[in-house]
């Protein structure tokens, strides 16, 4: 939504400013709930669902300039370059849509997502911190 805002909102810097600050934002804000849900899919493998996680992002940072670049190279003008984003953006739903269908299919109880985080005590006795006189 944002982006089609800037699309046709380009011609006003000072609102280009706000939208895109808004922009910055709403992506800022979203990585900690993205990746709070990918720790939920790979509880005993946290290290590599971030690395995926940064990975998919990275792909995705480069995808966009590319995409605005080759627009820019045809002749678009520069309010094409937002809408590409907001279409980025509607792919990303999509995607997203799709992944809840599969879990649903996979878990039709409705639990698919919502595994808590193991316990890293398990199988030990107290805290990880000796503790005088044992």
């Amino acid at each position: 939504m944002v982006s089609l805002g800037l699309a046709a909102l380009l011609g006003s810097a000072s609102l280009t400013a706000v939208l895109t600050a808004l922009l910055g934002l709403v992506g800022f804000a979203g990585n900690p709930v993205l990746n709070s849900r990918v720790f939920a899919f790979a509880p005993n493998a946290r290290t590599l669902a971030a690395a995926g996680n940064v990975a998919a992002f990275n792909a995705g940072i480069s995808l966009g300039p590319w995409l605005g670049g080759l627009a820019l190279g045809a002749g678009a003008g520069y309010r094409t370059l937002p809408v590409i984003g907001a279409a980025l953006a509607v792919l990303a739903l999509l995607i997203l849509r799709g992944d809840l269908v599969l879990a649903r299919r996979a878990d039709p109880a409705g639990r698919a997502g919502t595994t808590a985080p193991a316990d890293r005590s398990a199988g030990r006795s107290g805290t990880s911190c000796p503790q005088p006189g044992r």
